[in-house]
C-alpha cells in the first residue's frame, strides 16, 4: 500500500507541474502509464495514457496492443477510446 501512496504523491506533484523532470530528461507517459498499472492504479494508467495522445508518443503507439502491461486496463471503456483518439488523430475515421 505504500508503494501506491507513494505514486498517488508523486502523480499529484507531476499533475501540478505538468511533468515529472528528472533533471533535463522527463519520462515518457508510456513508462508512467506501466508503472501506474503495474502499481494497480488504473485511474493514473488511464490518465497517464491520456498524456501519451496528448504527447503522440510513439512508443505508446507502437506497444499498447500486445504488451501485458495494459491487461489491467484493456477492459475499461476509456481505454478504447483513448487508442480510438490515437490511432484516428489527424485522419478521418472510415
Amino acid at each position: 500500500m505504500l508503494k501506491n501512496q507513494e505514486f498517488a504523491m508523486h502523480r499529484r506533484e507531476a499533475s501540478a507541474t505538468g511533468s515529472w523532470n528528472a533533471g533535463a530528461t522527463s519520462v515518457p507517459s508510456y513508462v508512467l502509464s506501466i508503472c501506474a498499472s503495474a502499481l494497480g492504479e488504473r485511474e493514473g494508467a488511464i490518465g497517464f495514457c491520456e498524456e501519451a495522445v496528448k504527447d503522440r508518443d510513439v512508443i505508446f503507439g507502437l506497444f499498447h496492443q500486445w504488451s501485458p502491461n495494459f491487461e489491467p486496463v484493456r477492459t475499461d471503456a476509456r481505454f478504447a477510446d483513448i487508442l480510438a483518439r490515437f490511432t484516428f488523430r489527424g485522419r478521418t475515421r472510415p
